[in-house]
């Protein structure tokens, strides 16, 4: 297990002093200082790749390092002691032009910490960047911590970091190379992530399956964090609900495994998470769909303006709330804390290594038959059950997109695709019953009439395309019936 967590640099010297961080530490601490440079290409492509490439000063020597996404590095001695010369392109990826991005000097400390049972490595880098020569700008400081379990499990681990984060505003991130650094640099400039399949080999057991999944929801979180708590942008605020809704799929596809008392607690921490969230992406939907696309035909109408400004302030204000929630401990500690569990669940369970395409095969059967059988009467359902309905649906089509390596077949893009089209088609009558109950909620609470008129125009127009909505997904189902379920032989 290996985990990394950001620090403001001002309170490193605090980090260092805290009696619980002291009372773990075996032996003494090493330091070293390194100076170089890091290069990509002008839209960062090799940070979005999670490669870096850096040419470093050690001593008399300059060397350059190649890290790529999964961690391992590769150095080579260079023929010129200027650090400025670009590297050759990666042999990988030719057309990318490398120039410099940062120079940076820092400082690497390593020690060891553990206790009963437990030892880990602590590597603390503490540096400072500047711009290179072409782009202006002051130093800027930046420190990154990370943590590596060499011996027993991770809960005392974790324990440690959830501790310190008490007193400390840790922050967890997914610790690609130079991330920090580049969000120290360049602040507000990252954007929304979506979620990668998780890569499954096709003869996966249960427990590597469930860590192989998790590992991929948190990343999809973590990646979406710093976009979050800069500016709460809605495609962050949407990528982040997908990943934790992602992670409370994945622990209900393996419930099998997961009948112990942490796994109950790991749910309701991302339960928590995920409602944090909720109500600045209902007023990003709410504007975004519901209000903005109608301007031409209600602007200048009664109240359309004063709706707006409403709905405008109601979303600064959750996403105000929603940055304040990010900020708290327990919001850290619920990362360390799935984090941990991640590493650990399962790995005493008899099921563990029993292969996951017997799993697979039952759960997609399962969860398709309760798709077949809320579709069979969908026009009969009222809006509770049609969004029952969509929850359903969202199962069964993760299930297929965390299952796609382990079943390898060629119908299931096609079949993703039609019920991906299902999904969308649900989500947009809930959108309208959500959007419905919002705007009567803001009418109420204003007790304006011009407000509440445009408020009565916008949903009646909406609630006109129901009926439409409604056919287009039955027969939406009717296509996707079409399509046997490929993985029932």
């Amino acid at each position: 297990m290996e985990l990394f967590v950001t620090l403001d640099p001002s309170l490193l010297s605090r980090f260092r002093a805290q009696p619980i961080l002291k009372s773990c530490r075996l032996g003494r601490t090493t330091s070293q200082i390194e100076q170089g440079i890091l290069f990509d290409s002008e839209d960062l492509a090799l940070q979005k790749r999670g490669i870096s490439v850096t040419v470093i000063r050690k001593g008399k020597r300059v060397v350059e390092v190649i890290r790529r996404g999964d961690g391992k590095a590769a150095a080579q001695n260079r023929s010129t002691d200027r650090l400025e010369i670009a590297p050759a392109p990666l042999p990988e990826l030719p057309q990318i032009a490398l120039q410099p991005r940062f120079r940076y000097r820092l400082t690497r400390s390593f020690c060891l910490i553990g206790g009963n049972h437990w030892q880990a490595e602590m590597h603390i880098e503490r540096g400072d960047l500047w711009p290179t020569p072409d782009r202006e700008g002051p130093a800027t400081a930046f420190c990154q911590i990370s943590f590596h379990l060499l011996q027993g499990h991770g809960a005392p681990l974790a324990a440690l970091l959830r501790a310190l984060a008490e007193t400390l505003p840790l922050r967890l991130t997914s610790g690609q190379a130079w991330d920090a650094a580049h969000d120290a640099l360049r602040p507000g400039a990252r954007k929304a992530v979506k979620a990668k399949p998780p890569p499954l080999p096709p003869d996966c057991a249960n427990r590597q399956a469930l860590r192989l999944i998790g590992r991929a929801g948190l990343a999809h979180l973590l990646a979406n964090q710093a976009c979050l708590l800069d500016n709460g942008d809605p495609e962050a605020v949407h990528q982040a609900r997908v990943a934790l809704r992602r992670l409370r799929s994945a622990l209900s596809l393996f419930k099998p495994l997961l009948n112990d008392p942490e796994s109950e607690a790991v749910r309701g921490e991302l339960r928590w998470m995920q409602q944090c969230l909720g109500a600045a992406r209902d007023n990003d939907v709410l504007l975004a769909d519901i209000i903005l696309p109608l301007e031409r035909l209600y602007h200048g109408e009664p109240g359309y303006a004063a709706l707006i400004g409403e709905i405008g302030r109601r979303r600064q204000e959750a996403r105000s709330a929603m940055r304040e929630q990010l900020k708290t401990p327990r919001f850290t500690q619920c990362l360390l804390r799935l984090a941990c569990w991640i590493e650990e669940v399962g790995h005493d369970h008899p099921l563990r290594d029993m292969p996951l395409r017997s799993l697979a095969l039952a759960t997609l059967t399962r969860r398709y038959r309760q798709v077949r059988k809320r579709m069979m009467h969908f026009h009969a359902l009222d809006e509770t059950a049609r969004h029952a309905c969509r929850i359903e649906v969202k199962k069964l089509r993760y299930a297929l997109d965390f299952f796609s390596g382990v079943l390898a077949d060629g119908r299931s893009q096609k079949f993703s695709a039609q019920l991906a089209a299902l999904q969308d088609r649900l989500g947009r009558l809930n959108d309208i019953a959500t959007a419905r109950h919002s705007l009567q909620q803001i009418v109420l609470s204003s007790g304006q009439a011009e407000l509440g008129w445009a408020a009565g125009q916008i949903a009646g127009w909406h609630q006109h395309r129901v009926a439409d909505l409604l056919d287009q997904a039955w027969e939406g189902w009717h296509a996707m019936e079409k399509l046997p379920p490929f993985w029932i032989k």
